[in-house]
């Protein structure tokens, strides 16, 4: 009896420093200052795509409600479901289509449908690139939606990106998504604490062993982001749906003189070099100096992609709605963005009523 009276008391010990373990990791990845850490806690690992939201959400995110059925897709309240059967207008996009601070009901997907009065599916996923999209659309969505009528595209802000965020690598996605047996298979448990470790452990591997620095791909480049994008529109093509190209909303940057776009490579080029000499400060640093000026060279880069995806609606005969050059008439900006890549819900308005007028 004794034995067991010190075993339960262990066990009870364990269990409560267990449960304070995941409220303080709650509330780490809730209030870090990294916006990408916060994501991680209704984030969750997919074998076949990367990452998605995490299924039967009932949550806040960056002072938004988030709920989600039980394919990790954003619904607008916890007692809401989707029938894929009567989706008529899917959205296939990146966190700022997903809704990045704004209700489900914010999101311009919503404001679409409801304008049209069409049954919708937001597909959108934080993080998303043309690649990952490509992949949920043909391993999981392509043959469901029967009542299919509409799609809206907005892929593009993280095929610029070079950090893939969810699991820190550095290649591109194509080579990436390609080796699937090299992928974290899906998580069993959602746990904070888990979430959390991982994090904990991929820093400390970079900083320790910073080998995958390596290799610092850009996830797409706008040739390979153009090539993923045909291949996705093909594919929607075969479902003889209305297909809607939905630029890349960014927040003008304020002038930097500073700023010249060779340097970010050069940078990055020379920690490549770093990393390979097992000098992994130096790499590390160049990193950091590459970083501060990723901003304005990704404002750079999404004029460059805008051009390419005009260019390649032209090429398919299908609409495209240039956000990109509409925000930036816009004064002030600021109140139509949460932050520099994610719009408001004046924003996700704004956006709405573009679309619409293409749908006319």
């Amino acid at each position: 009896m004794k034995i067991l009276k010190g075993l339960l008391f262990w066990f009870f010990q364990l269990a409560i420093a267990f449960g304070m373990l995941e409220v303080v990791c709650y509330f780490f990845l809730k209030t870090s200052s990294n916006p990408l850490y916060r994501a991680h806690r209704i984030l969750q690992q997919h074998k076949s795509w990367g990452w998605q939201a995490r299924p039967k959400l009932n949550s806040e995110f960056e002072s938004a409600p988030v709920f989600t059925d039980e394919n990790g897709f954003r619904l607008e309240s916890p007692s809401a479901s989707i029938d894929l059967e009567k989706v008529e207008l899917v959205t296939l996009g990146p966190s700022s289509a997903f809704g990045w601070g704004v209700k489900a009901e914010d999101t311009y997907t919503a404001k679409v449908a409801k304008a049209l009065q069409l049954k919708y599916l937001n597909a959108s996923q934080i993080g998303f690139s043309t690649e990952q999209g490509l992949i949920l659309w043909d391993l999981f969505l392509k043959n469901k939606l029967p009542g299919l009528k509409y799609v809206l595209i907005s892929y593009g802000i993280n095929d610029l990106d070079r950090f893939r965020f969810y699991d820190l690598s550095f290649i591109d996605d194509v080579s990436y998504f390609s080796d699937r047996n090299n992928l974290p298979g899906d998580s069993a448990l959602n746990l904070n604490l888990l979430t959390a470790f991982r994090l904990f452990k991929n820093e400390a591997s970079l900083r320790l062993n910073c080998r995958p620095l390596n290799t610092i791909r850009q996830r797409l480049s706008i040739e390979s982001s153009k090539q993923e994008s045909l291949r996705l529109i093909k594919s929607l093509k075969e479902r003889n749906v209305k297909i809607i190209f939905v630029g890349t909303p960014y927040l003008k940057m304020p002038t930097n003189n500073d700023f010249r776009y060779a340097d970010v490579d050069r940078f990055y080029q020379e920690a490549e070099a770093a990393a390979s000499a097992s000098n992994c400060q130096s790499a590390l640093q160049l990193v950091k100096k590459a970083k501060s000026l990723e901003p304005w060279r990704v404002e750079a880069d999404v004029a460059k992609l805008t051009e390419m995806q005009k260019q390649l609606c032209q090429e398919e005969g299908i609409s495209c709605v240039d956000i990109y050059a509409h925000f930036d008439k816009l004064q002030p900006q600021k109140e139509y963005f949460v932050d520099p890549v994610h719009p408001s819900e004046k924003g996700h308005e704004l956006i709405a009523n573009l679309i619409l007028e293409k749908l006319k």
